[in-house]
């Protein structure tokens, strides 16, 4: 998982105006925003955190690109709710957003840098939303014992 850190006024209005109109606000108003993506290219430096299976293992994504992509994506996407849950811990709230022009993020946020955005978290200290809280699922309906 990469990280693209949003601070600016500048640079949180240039991001907003990627994101549905219900999720420009609270992108505007947070004191800072994560683009969360994925290093396109991870592999290459398969040998620095994997050294020993590196031989055999970086060739299979080198020549292939929807299992380097497949792969990459998987591991940010679990490091995204470590990400989440970590920055819960250190007291802050983390309001990920999927309501957002991904493709139109990577390009202009992230595309020199050969990542893809998968998911933009606002981070700062919420407030209390003006409507109830959606219902959830049961645990019933999206869980089997076998």
């Amino acid at each position: 998982m990469r990280i693209t850190w949003v601070r600016s006024a500048e640079a949180r209005q240039r991001l907003a105006a990627h994101m549905v109109d219900s999720n420009q606000a609270k992108t505007i108003a947070a004191p800072v925003t994560a683009i969360l993506g994925f290093d396109r290219s991870w592999f290459q430096r398969f040998g620095e955190f994997n050294p020993r299976s590196a031989p055999n293992m970086q060739p299979i994504f080198e020549g292939n690109p929807e299992a380097a992509d497949g792969t990459g994506a998987l591991s940010a996407h679990l490091q995204a709710g470590y990400f989440i849950t970590a920055v819960r811990a250190l007291g802050l709230d983390a309001g990920p957003m999927t309501g957002s022009d991904l493709a139109a993020i990577t390009t202009e946020f992230l595309a020199d840098k050969n990542q893809q955005a998968f998911l933009i978290v606002n981070l700062g200290y919420g407030i209390e939303p003006s409507y109830p809280r959606n219902l959830r699922f049961e645990f019933e309906d999206v869980t089997e014992t076998i």
